[in-house]
């Protein structure tokens, strides 16, 4: 492996692997079809390509994995099996566990544990009464989550989309009349 940054600081350059690699190719993806369709199509699919990966070979497995998986695994002192599904670096050969993000876990689940790493009380707040609170402050529809959250003084991670799409129905439903 090599460290590849300016700052050499080890959470914030990149681990270039410099075992094993696959090489990027295309691959044809089928486009899904619903199960009721029964009409002609034209098109069935398209070219994909994916991302290259480094591999290593344990011998648990008898055969070659994901380093990035394989590093996260040995980070976290977990089994390989446990790892869930990780978003990788922008970088094919960077095996850095901390430019992953586990994708399994919502963001709202990974600013909590955060905040219990770093000793916060995080207190979660239910769907019905994040919505009385969007009702009450009425923020703007066109604004994203932050600021939405941030004007009505939610935690970060407490609006979803389910909750937003449900907001902007229901502010579409009832106009202010001030």
């Amino acid at each position: 492996m090599q460290f590849v940054g300016a700052h050499r600081d080890e959470c914030a350059a990149c681990w270039l692997w410099t075992g094993s690699f696959t090489a990027p190719r295309r691959r044809y993806k089928a486009y899904r079809i619903p199960e009721d369709y029964e009409g002609r199509r034209n098109i069935a699919g398209c070219f994909q390509q994916e991302r290259g990966m480094p591999t290593i070979r344990i011998p648990e497995k008898g055969y070659a994995v994901s380093a990035v998986r394989h590093v996260y695994a040995e980070l976290k002192c977990i089994g390989y099996d446990e790892v869930p599904r990780l978003s990788r670096c922008l970088d094919e050969r960077c095996v850095n566990p901390h430019h992953t993000l586990e994708l399994d876990v919502s963001p709202f689940e990974i600013r909590k544990r955060a905040a219990e790493v770093k000793g916060i009380v995080f207190e979660a707040v239910s769907a019905a009464e994040v919505m009385e609170i969007l009702q009450r402050i009425r923020p703007a529809t066109w604004a994203n989550f932050a600021t939405a959250e941030s004007e009505c003084e939610l935690p970060s991670g407490s609006i979803t989309d389910a909750i937003w799409r449900e907001y902007v129905l229901w502010d579409d439903a009832n106009p202010d009349l001030d």
